[in-house]
């Protein structure tokens, strides 16, 4: 055997013996492993080892045929490789010594189950792993696609998503990326559908229900989404595995607090300065980056993102830059008296210096001939000019609204109206939470303005919240507010 060759050889035995240690293997095929599906240099954590050495005593245990004491489940934040090491990497470097065993993955969408698949054929037909594992397994005839391939020893991988087919035959191992959607996370439909899809679906596709493993592994998208319901319904049947980006959030177990630097899980992928950034932008920060998602009711609109101001400095700043102050009016009409419907509300306000500066508000349970009269005189009140523009919403008695104040002689017209109201919310909420828009100063109707849009939507009405969203979404798209002086 020439030198090279001996030298060769004997690499590709380090490798292996790397790869089959009995606590880092796993961790170590993935760290070689990388260059495989990724151009990107492997960016080393911590949680990384960690996560692999736990999954890789459960690999080991199901081969020995060791009962299960539990499941797991996994809440880490985005883009910490969670799919990589549970979805993709792990059925590669289990067929390099079980290629008997069993997988079902399932995601929330079809195309990114298929797109974990496909990344996982990509390790195993690589020329590194074919080097030296090739002589361990072959692809069956029975089955090779993308979404459905076997080995010659009977092992499979079968990808899917959540409400789509899922084989007959049953797994050693299902593993649960991102069970729900974080778009589509405030959904009630959707979030049940991902845990009746768990619970009625994938929970009796294990092989040996007293030996196989679910493993559910996901950013915390809402406080009912699949981690949520069962960490509440069924905490004994889980191993819960808690890591957040920042120490300030609980950590499960608590021991895995001291790899954390500064504070942060991974201060090179996510330092300090950038998750600031993050939560400048998220909604959901708490819930995907702290794994704390906010129960139902402030979760969305918080009022300490609105400033306050007065008017004697916002006239100050208008002469300053030479602009005229344009008051304009939101309207969202209501037919009844009935206080356990929605009230009647008028939200005043201008758009300056890019900021909505809301000067006042009138809301009253009261019928429309009653609302017209008591709208004109908060109309004058608050500085109506001729270039002043009202916008109704085109509900209830919204478009009668618009036809008394126009025979009145005021500019009124129809609104976009929002569809979604939490949809809504969430679109409105960058706005809010970079501190565009303030509440006049020392106005009574502030604090009662404040708990209706915190409380959202869990609280008692939303007329205030609908002007809120008017008032931004009409605006964004095009309505004229500020006049040049």
């Amino acid at each position: 055997m020439k030198v090279n060759q001996a030298k060769d050889y004997l690499n590709t035995l380090v490798i292996r013996k790397l790869c089959e240690d009995p606590k880092r293997g796993f961790y170590e095929f993935f760290r070689l492993a990388w260059h495989t599906v990724e151009k990107a240099p492997l960016t080393t954590n911590w949680h990384i080892e960690y996560l692999c050495y736990i999954l890789q005593k459960e690999v080991e245990r199901i081969a020995a045929g060791g009962k299960r004491d539990k499941d797991l489940i996994i809440n880490i934040p985005p883009r910490s490789t969670k799919s990589m090491i549970t979805t993709v990497m792990l059925n590669a470097w289990a067929w390099t010594k079980y290629p008997h065993l069993k997988f079902i993955t399932i995601s929330y969408s079809a195309t990114l189950a298929e797109k974990h698949s496909i990344k996982t054929k990509n390790i195993i037909e690589s020329k590194w792993y074919q080097k030296h594992w090739g002589h361990v397994f072959r692809y069956s005839r029975k089955k090779n696609t993308n979404k459905e391939y076997w080995t010659d020893k009977g092992g499979m991988r079968f990808a899917s998503s959540v409400g789509g087919t899922v084989t007959g035959d049953g797994a050693d191992i299902v593993v649960g990326d991102d069970l729900l959607n974080p778009m589509e996370s405030e959904s009630k439909k959707q979030r049940e559908s991902a845990v009746i899809f768990y619970r009625d679906t994938l929970t009796s596709r294990l092989n040996d229900p007293s030996i196989g493993l679910f493993c559910l592994i996901n950013q915390r998208t809402h406080v009912e989404d699949v981690t949520g319901i069962e960490l509440n319904d069924n905490p004994e049947f889980y191993k819960y595995i808690c890591i957040p980006a920042e120490s300030s959030y609980p950590i499960v177990p608590d021991l895995l607090r001291k790899f954390y630097t500064d504070g942060l899980f991974d201060p090179v992928r996510f330092p300090a300065e950038e998750l600031r950034k993050i939560e400048k932008k998220m909604t959901n920060y708490s819930g995907q980056y702290g794994q704390q998602p906010s129960k139902p009711g402030g979760n969305i609109i918080k009022g300490d993102w609105f400033f306050r101001w007065d008017m004697e400095n916002l006239v100050y700043l208008a002469a300053r830059s030479q602009e005229r102050i344009i008051w304009n009016f939101v309207i969202d009409g209501a037919y009844t008296k009935n206080s356990e419907n929605s009230a009647t509300v008028c939200l005043c306000y201008t758009l300056f210096n890019g900021k909505y500066w809301i000067k006042d508000l009138y809301r009253d349970w009261v019928t429309i001939t009653e609302f017209v009269p008591e709208l004109k005189i908060f109309l004058e009140r608050n500085g109506y000019s001729y270039e002043s523009m009202i916008r109704v919403e085109p509900k209830a008695s919204g478009l009668d609204i618009i036809d008394m104040l126009t025979e009145a002689g005021y500019n009124a017209m129809q609104s976009l109206a929002p569809k979604d109201k939490i949809l809504s919310a969430h679109g409105i909420a960058p706005t809010l939470k970079t501190g565009r828009a303030g509440v006049r100063k020392g106005v009574g109707w502030a604090k009662e303005y404040f708990e209706e849009l915190e409380s959202f939507p869990n609280g008692s009405h939303d007329d205030q919240l609908d002007v809120t969203v008017i008032m931004i979404r009409n605006d964004s798209e095009g309505g004229d507010i500020l006049a040049s002086g």
